[in-house]
């Protein structure tokens, strides 16, 4: 039997809640701790959206960040705008983190990217 899996329920495979909640947690903790932002919050739903723009704005490329936002009919991504403003993506992006900086070995060039599966 052939089953249809929708493009969201094979992100669902991909990225797990583990990895959203990691993502979450390295975030606040680098907001918090490293930049003493302690004012700074992201919600797990945040947190896809963000990525989720991410991931649009590699499909649909625009010659600058802030065109997605445009209200220029022939310029703006509305379900970019309505998704997250601006200002909010840009606040994410600024603190957006996948990894502890005080748990990163010496030498490893990899480790900000890699997500451990554990």
């Amino acid at each position: 039997m052939l089953t249809t899996i929708s493009s969201f329920g094979i992100w669902g495979f991909i990225v797990d809640n583990n990895i959203i909640d990691d993502i979450d947690m390295q975030t606040k903790l680098y907001a918090n701790r490293d930049k003493n932002y302690g004012h700074f919050t992201v919600t797990r739903s945040e947190i896809c959206q963000f990525i989720g723009i991410i991931l649009l704005s590699g499909y649909n490329c625009l010659p600058c960040e802030s065109d997605y936002w445009s209200s220029q009919r022939n310029l703006g991504v509305p379900i970019v705008a309505s998704t997250m403003s601006s200002k909010r993506c840009q606040n994410i992006t600024r603190y957006i983190h996948l990894a502890d900086n005080c748990q990163l070995q010496a030498g490893d060039k990899t480790a900000k990217v890699v997500v451990s599966s554990v």
